[in-house]
């Protein structure tokens, strides 16, 4: 399983409440406190020869790359049309039950080589481009529903050489899919517009990476879950996340998925931690719902 960097040499530290590292590298509790939820209530209704609904559990790889495995996983092989995804953030009330459509994005501006000093006339610079176009489109949270982000640039050779190359990658999520589609399209017309201008050229490559998920809150799978917290005596919150999953995958194969809490926080930072409470609540949680599907069947 795959997990966010960097990871060499972790040290774990571990206390009565928390699971954390030295500071030094991230935890890698998203997703392997998922992975250990999961083998844990599959042991326990083996050991316990617990009553339960037909099982299908699928473990994906490069989830943090873009959801690759579940891509390219054939859902055919699956008869289940309810899931849960085991890789929620924090407390164990938060039930997720919509997450965002996404769009990455690839501009990579071409300008013309020059010496920046003897003749930085003859040079048409890729970098300023680049920079003209990103000041040209809003970027960061552009309303509740909608974040814009430049994730990398990469360009240039030297201080006294006018660039002629600049690659910008970065994203569009947001849970209206025609407004997310249509920042996508005009952003590649302001980058169009920039080359132009400049007498540059830009290839500007979009592509939707997964569509949004929005599970009813009356789906059973839903159902099951609100009633499993509350014989914890937890009153489940249904909310929205602005990240990615495999729920968002196999949702567009007709699979209705929600997503799930593990305890975890600050994930994707060397200050991520598991919250061992809230761990073993939300894997009491996926257990208890697992347990109440059946009796509806």
């Amino acid at each position: 399983m795959d997990t966010v960097s960097p990871t060499k040499g972790i040290q774990i530290v571990r206390t009565k409440d928390e699971i954390k590292t030295d500071g030094r590298t991230i935890l890698g509790a998203d997703d392997k406190a998922g992975v250990a939820i999961i083998l844990e209530v599959l042991q326990t209704i083996k050991e316990r020869n617990l009553p339960h609904p037909p099982l299908e559990v699928v473990f994906t790889i490069r989830e943090e790359k873009g959801l690759l495995g579940a891509r390219a996983f054939d859902a055919r092989q699956l008869k289940a049309r309810y899931g849960l995804v085991v890789d929620g953030r924090e407390i164990p009330t938060d039930l997720f039950i919509q997450s965002p459509t996404h769009w990455k994005f690839e501009a990579v501006f071409h300008g013309r080589a020059a010496h920046a000093g003897a003749e930085p006339e003859k040079g048409r610079n890729a970098i300023q481009m680049a920079a003209k176009a990103i000041a040209q489109m809003e970027w960061g949270r552009l309303d509740e529903e909608t974040t814009a982000n430049i994730g990398t640039i990469e360009g240039g050779q030297a201080m006294n050489i006018v660039p002629e190359k600049v690659k910008l990658v970065g994203e569009f999520r947001g849970f209206d899919a025609k407004r997310v589609e249509a920042l996508a399209n005009r952003w590649r017309e302001i980058c169009e517009q920039v080359a132009k201008a400049h007498e540059g050229r830009v290839e500007v490559t979009l592509a939707k990476t997964f569509d949004a998920v929005r599970v009813p809150p009356n789906a059973p799978i839903v159902q099951a879950a609100v009633a499993a917290l509350k014989e914890l005596g937890i009153e489940a919150k249904l909310t929205r996340t602005g990240g990615g999953s495999d729920a968002n995958i196999f949702s567009t194969h007709g699979i209705q998925c929600l997503l799930f809490p593990t305890g975890a926080e600050a994930i994707h930072t060397p200050q991520e931690r598991l919250i061992l409470p809230n761990f073993y609540t939300c894997g009491e949680a996926v257990l208890r719902t697992i347990l109440l599907w059946a009796k509806q069947e």
